[in-house]
């Protein structure tokens, strides 16, 4: 329903664009956590969802430093590369914010047996960091997946937490 919506009428509106393409996100979340067997905490839902939506904004200020154009997506005619840019900043925050707080949480850290997860905030930081440097200096936000997998820096901000991460949860 929801992408049927966003297809149909949602992606025309700024703002709604992005939230409903975050919100996707963490029903993908739910469902992959249905699908194993698990709740999907509240914090995953919060993490997931400010992580998409920073993509999601970062692709339409591509979008607009690249004048695509309001006939292409007409929901850039309610977006500028400053309100973007604060919009990405805000996001951003919270999402680190959020985090941080996950690593703390005692309920987290006694379900996955580690104290010590906020060790991982540092690959959080950098990661986070290198994305808004892409994003706002070389203005190169386009593909995500592009670059995850070719920048170096953001590569190895994600395999330092994985590994981090995964150490602390099963050794």
């Amino acid at each position: 329903v929801v992408n049927a919506a966003y297809s149909l009428l949602l992606k025309n509106i700024a703002i709604v664009d992005v939230l409903v393409i975050s919100l996707g996100f963490v029903l993908r979340v739910h469902a992959g956590a249905a699908v194993i067997g698990v709740a999907a905490t509240p914090w995953i839902q919060i993490c997931a969802g400010l992580l998409a939506l920073f993509i999601a904004l970062a692709k339409r200020r591509d979008d607009v430093v690249l004048e695509i154009g309001t006939e292409h997506r007409v929901s850039l005619s309610g977006y500028t590369r400053l309100f973007l840019d604060v919009c990405i900043g805000v996001t951003l925050s919270a999402l680190l914010v959020s985090y941080m707080i996950f690593t703390l949480n005692d309920d987290a850290m006694a379900r996955l047996g580690s104290h010590e997860l906020f060790v991982t905030v540092p690959f959080v930081i950098a990661g986070i960091f290198r994305y808004l440097q892409l994003t706002l200096v070389f203005e190169r936000s386009g593909s995500p997946t592009e670059l995850v997998f070719k920048d170096g820096f953001l590569t190895a901000a994600i395999g330092g937490w994985l590994l981090v991460y995964a150490y602390l949860i099963y050794f």
